[in-house]
């Protein structure tokens, strides 16, 4: 017989799995999140401890799971020592708190810096992902085979959803950023090359991995700028740096768009930061390229908003008017999140339905109403795709969500509108009323 977690996660290649009602689907996320929860508890330490302290034997109820989810910042709760001072040994020990498999396989000797961990988290089959670290310090995710496999489910039977693509490779491939780093934008570019791109026709914009060791000195030198403490001398050894990868880029960069411009009537895949896809856009109009001269089987693959650079009001119509009537793989998701809610004809994005909603107001500790109508507040959600570890986490980001079904498109599933913040700045600590108490317990069980 087959689970309620499994027929959550099988949905993924039905035509309607993406829209399924609120009312009908919800006691099939209970019976599923009790399975789920069931599980996990026995595998996460930080997870059974959590659901004692806070009496949640069973989940019989969406306030059941608003005990038991860890905040975003709890996934880079460890010291700042274990990094700087190259104590992976500890650091392995704290991510072992927060993962379901056993990390005692990992090979530690001679490990010299953060990438090197992830390499050899990597080797050993611990398929972790980073978060950016734009605040100086990552988030370290847990993942396993079994989550890779899922994602490619996901990417096979959801790519350019609601009319998925067929997994041949028969697409142009161009890719805007590095081929490798430990980045789920990376991790999906990847996985959708293996799954449409041309063997012979497949391109990155760098073949250098992106290392999480450049990132976190490159913001703990802007926080050091900030307050004075940078010298003159670091300050001009990070400016030339960045000159000199900014020149490497731009060569590279101009000759991905005319291959591009060359292939614009074939079918393409083109995917990256929605900047770097505008910059592809004026490179090829001041090449002569007019409006909708590309194939109508290209997809245009992006996400994540601008990142806080200022375009024209209306960039996103006026990028689509240029490229024309192509497909377009878009979606609300996040590094933590097993596969984001796909993006429908209105412009909403629809509820995967293993990935089950919860609002907080702003602090994370009070629950928003989402029995019916609409609700905006602080994302969280129950993710049971996760595989290596818990899937349940409270975001940063503040959503308004539907739950009638009415969605413009016709379809009758739970979504998310696009008008999405944050609840604080970038750089800025996140404060949620939970994360202290579970940081207390991931420490309190690195000194057992």
């Amino acid at each position: 017989m087959t689970t309620a977690r499994q027929q959550l996660l099988d949905m993924v290649v039905q035509k309607d799995g993406f829209d399924q009602p609120h009312p009908k689907i919800f006691p099939l996320q209970l019976e599923a999140a009790q399975e789920y929860f069931s599980m996990r508890r026995q595998q996460v330490s930080v997870l059974d401890k959590r659901a004692k302290e806070m009496g949640v034997e069973s989940i019989n109820g969406i306030e059941d799971i608003a005990k038991v989810l860890f905040a975003h910042t709890n996934y880079k709760s460890y010291p700042q020592a274990f990094m700087e001072k190259g104590q992976w040994k500890h650091m392995t020990r704290w991510l072992q708190t927060l993962s379901v498999e056993s990390l005692s396989n990992v090979e530690l000797e001679g490990v010299a810096n953060v990438d090197e961990w992830l390499d050899r988290l990597w080797a050993a089959g611990h398929l972790a992902n980073t978060t950016s670290g734009t605040s100086g310090k990552v988030s370290v995710l847990n993942r396993t085979a079994r989550d890779q496999a899922f994602y490619e489910r996901c990417y096979t039977h959801a790519t350019a959803w609601p009319t998925p693509l067929k997994p041949e490779q028969t697409r142009h491939f161009f890719m805007m950023g590095p081929r490798r780093g430990p980045y789920m934008f990376m991790i999906a570019a990847n996985t959708a090359a293996e799954l449409f791109a041309r063997p012979d026709s497949c391109h990155f914009l760098s073949d250098e991995p992106m290392r999480l060791v450049d990132v976190t000195r490159m913001a703990s030198l802007r926080r050091a700028i900030a307050d004075g403490s940078a010298t003159p001398k670091d300050i001009a050894g990070f400016e030339q740096a960045n000159k000199q990868q900014a020149e490497r880029n731009k060569a590279r960069f101009d000759e991905m768009v005319e291959m591009i411009i060359a292939l614009r009537h074939e079918p393409l895949y083109i995917t990256g930061p929605w900047l770097q896809i505008w910059r592809v856009m004026e490179r090829a109009r001041e090449m002569g390229v007019k409006d909708g001269e590309f194939h109508p089987e290209t997809v245009i693959s992006s996400g994540g908003g601008l990142k806080g650079v200022e375009l024209v009001p209306n960039w996103y119509e006026e990028l689509f008017k240029f490229f024309g009537n192509v497909r377009r793989m878009e979606g609300f998701g996040m590094s933590e999140m097993s596969f984001s809610y796909p993006k429908c004809e209105a412009g909403n994005y629809h509820q995967a339905p293993w990935v089950m909603p919860v609002l907080f107001d702003g602090s994370g500790v009070n629950l928003v109403d989402t029995s019916s109508g609409e609700a905006t507040g602080r994302f969280s959600f129950l993710d049971m795709g996760q595989e290596g570890r818990w899937g349940g986490m409270i975001s940063s980001d503040k959503v308004t969500m539907n739950f009638s079904g009415n969605c413009p498109c016709g379809r009758h599933s739970a979504y998310m509108k696009p008008e999405i913040s944050r609840f604080h700045n970038v750089g800025e600590e996140d404060k949620i009323g939970c994360a202290g108490t579970i940081d207390s317990y991931v420490r309190s069980s690195l000194q057992a």
